[in-house]
């Protein structure tokens, strides 16, 4: 092979580099560990390797949305100096990024939709490439775990019920899902995922209305646990949202995970304050740059 990316269906070279590149906690197609070949099968998602003396040493993945392609992983092995205003002074890391920047160019013609490259804080690849070529950081993601045992119990406050899942509840969820996250999730996928079987779903109601949801997901493996918290705007800063998170993470912990993560995005400041109140321990922080 030359010094060139090139698509690639092989998805066990793509699993391998990833596991070599990310043996503790990610982020990547949806799950945080135990990734499959399955997940790099989804429609969605593009994979990529870079070659040069005849074996590949980096890889990335991507995911087409509506309105973008995004590069969720990109790494590559090189030596360089992540400061836009230094140079590296060796030959292969100058022709590694400038050949980068030209295949992101060419992929982003072909996908017709502008490209974002995530970058992990302990990527030097991507983040010697952001900076030489001056990127715009457009927003920055951010893992944060605790262990489930001994999460504080929560009341809801007064004129609040915490209940479980009922039929009806996803149209609600949907609603408040659009209003807290700007993403359109139908009614009728909230329910199914409501109701998958590594989940447990709680509704918050006020006088019989749905103003908040919990979904608590046990991850593959067993130990590590998510959820999806929302809590209708004109009902927030009432202490309803830490009384669903100490459900969420009850229910996580009686069914064996031993932790649970959070990802939010820094600029989130209600739920920065909440995490941090709640001793969740921030793992890793992605930054997603606008490719120019």
């Amino acid at each position: 092979m030359n010094d060139v990316w090139r698509i690639s269906r092989d998805r066990t070279l793509i699993l391998q580099l990833h596991r070599e590149r990310n043996p503790g906690l990610y982020e990547l197609l949806g799950q945080y560990s135990h990734l499959r070949l399955a997940d790099l099968g989804r429609r969605s998602a593009h994979t990529w390797v870079h070659g040069s003396h005849s074996h590949a040493d980096g890889y990335a993945v991507g995911l087409t949305t509506r309105t973008e392609l995004c590069l969720l992983e990109l790494w590559c092995r090189c030596t360089g100096l992540a400061d836009r205003t230094v140079r590296s002074s060796l030959p292969r890391d100058e022709r590694l990024l400038n050949t980068t920047r030209t295949w992101i160019r060419d992929v982003r013609a072909r996908a017709a939709r502008p490209v974002i490259v995530r970058v992990e804080s302990d990527n030097p690849f991507g983040t010697l490439l952001a900076n030489r070529f001056g990127w715009s950081l457009a927003t920055v993601l951010l893992l944060a775990t605790r262990p489930t045992r001994g999460f504080p119990p929560v009341s809801p406050p007064a004129g609040y019920r915490l209940r479980r899942y009922e039929l009806g509840d996803a149209r609600a969820f949907a609603q408040i899902h659009r209003d807290a996250f700007q993403q359109i999730v139908p009614a009728g996928a909230y329910h199914r995922w409501a109701q998958q079987p590594n989940c447990e779903t709680f509704s918050a109601t006020r006088n019989g209305e749905v103003v908040g949801l919990m979904i608590a997901e046990l991850r593959r493996g067993g130990e590590l646990g998510d959820f999806n918290l929302a809590v209708a705007t004109e009902h927030r800063g009432r202490g309803l949202g830490p009384a669903l998170l100490a459900v969420g993470v009850g229910s996580l912990r009686r069914r064996g995970a031993r932790r649970v993560v959070a990802d939010y995005w820094a600029t989130n400041g209600p739920a920065v304050s909440l995490y941090r109140r709640y001793d969740f321990h921030i793992e890793r922080a992605y930054s997603y740059f606008r490719a120019g």
